[in-house]
């Protein structure tokens, strides 16, 4: 992108974000982490972006191309081991040292679980 003056302004596309913090929470059993942050904000990309066929083709791709380069295979139904959800609920509360009002947070879970299960899994090899 110009800016005036001539200078360039330089940003990921949403694709790599979304790709990257779906292998952080895929990783969080084998790393023996929480990742909340990660919930929350794939919870307010999801309702806020706008995310077609191709862009969720992509991110998958990107998705499994940063899995595999870390040993994680990720699979449709990932979101259904228990442990995510745990792991991914610790320290929910912890959120509000950095935003003012916490959401619930299985309806963040299940948004981003819904999304994931979504993504094309047939169609990307």
């Amino acid at each position: 992108m110009k800016l005036t003056g001539g200078q360039e302004l330089f940003a990921y596309s949403l694709i790599d974000p979304v790709a990257e913090k779906y292998r952080a929470i895929l990783q969080q059993i084998p790393r023996r982490r929480s990742r909340p942050q990660d919930i929350y904000d794939l919870s307010r990309l999801i309702t806020q972006e706008k995310m077609d066929d191709d862009v969720q083709m992509k991110i998958l791709a990107a998705l499994k191309e940063k899995s595999r380069a870390r040993r994680i295979e990720p699979t449709r139904d990932a979101f259904d081991e228990p442990e995510i959800r745990r792991r991914s609920r610790a320290n929910w509360l912890s959120l509000t040292l950095e935003i003012d009002e916490v959401p619930e947070f299985d309806p963040c879970f299940l948004r981003v679980a819904t999304f994931y299960r979504n993504l094309p899994w047939q169609s990307v090899p």
